[in-house]
């Protein structure tokens, strides 16, 4: 069996974390088992997807794990990209509808637009984490609505996590 290759993953996606550097390391990588250590307060949801896509490509041909410090916002949506979620005793994964930050002048059509882009990509997202949790889609809905920030037992209970594993700083 290949050995597996450790990954650190820290920071804000889309600035610390990104898919370019991502693809950089999968590249070096080559086919063998990875084993990743998420600490994310969040970030663009964008970069999270392109980084999922990737991860879920690993994961279906070489393996992944993902142990999990902090997944919050699209921290979280990249956790669900793994099979083997762990997630630290001192863990915390967060999720929440998508949000945009952008703060350029818009007309009363173009702010109907942006909710409706908005509403897609969280539905989307809802579709996914109740692919990969198991969760119905109300209960997942409920959860982005109220931005649910979820310990380690709630998460591997909720089935964002597989396994709690020992605490990691």
């Amino acid at each position: 069996m290949k050995d597996t290759v450790d990954i650190l993953l820290v920071g804000e996606v889309g600035t610390d974390i990104t898919e370019i550097a991502f693809d950089k390391l999968l590249r070096k990588v080559g086919h063998r088992p990875i084993r990743v250590t998420l600490r994310s307060d969040g970030g663009e949801f964008a970069v999270a997807n392109a980084i999922y896509h990737r991860m879920v490509e690993v994961r279906d041909r070489q393996g992944l794990s993902i142990t999990a410090v902090r997944a919050l916002s699209a921290g979280a949506w990249i956790l669900l990209a793994a099979d083997d979620r762990r997630i630290a005793k001192n863990g915390t994964v967060m999720i929440h509808n998508v949000i945009t930050k952008r703060s350029d002048c818009f007309t009363p059509t173009d702010l109907r637009r942006r909710a409706s882009d908005l509403e897609g990509i969280s539905s989307l997202m809802s579709n996914t984490i109740a692919e990969r949790t198991g969760l119905d889609h109300s209960e997942v809905f409920g959860l982005m609505e109220s931005e649910a920030h979820l310990n380690a037992s709630r998460a591997l209970e909720l089935g964002f996590a597989t396994e709690i594993c020992d605490e990691i700083y």
